[in-house]
């Protein structure tokens, strides 16, 4: 099914990494994740061992998603910026409009005027220093709600999953 979706509906650039990624991810299985467990298993029971396997195997999968969440994030940030960025800079000629309505000079030719903002050499640190402050704010408020929730923080107030 997965070769299949992957073939399907992606396009080699983007089924080909995935590829490569679930070959590395059954590789760490394989090679790191069984001898771990296994030896969890020969020393505590095969409950502790199994609970162990999934604790870990749900780790790989938060990193993924949380890799997924903020690729997606980033766009959606990067195409913000990117509609910033079109906005008229300084020496620019736009047109002078009446109404929505082009004004033209005696001879039919549409009217241009200079659109100046002033010198904009300060624009690519304050856009860096944008972009910055909002991914560090973003940070600070899923640390706010992960410690909240009690996934991070001081020991004592951690919060334990019961595993039945």
């Amino acid at each position: 099914g997965t070769s299949f979706g992957l073939g399907m509906y992606l396009p080699t650039l983007m089924a080909f990494p995935m590829l490569i990624g679930g070959g590395a991810r059954d590789w760490w299985e394989e090679r790191k994740l069984k001898p771990k467990v296994e030896k969890i298993r020969s020393e505590e029971g095969n409950k502790v061992a199994e609970r162990m396997r999934a604790i870990m195997l749900l780790a790989t999968f938060m990193i993924a998603a949380g890799m997924l969440t903020g690729e997606a994030f980033l766009g959606v940030e990067s195409a913000a910026l990117a509609a910033v960025d079109e906005l008229p800079s300084g020496g620019e000629e736009v047109p002078d409009m009446m109404g929505g309505v082009p004004l033209l000079d005696d001879d039919g030719n549409q009217v241009m005027r200079e659109e100046v903002m002033g010198d904009l050499s300060w624009y690519p640190m304050v856009r860096m220093g944008t972009f910055i402050l909002i991914n560090v704010l973003l940070a600070g408020g899923i640390y706010m709600l992960f410690r909240k929730a009690g996934i991070i923080g001081p020991k004592d107030q951690l919060m334990e999953a019961e595993l039945d």
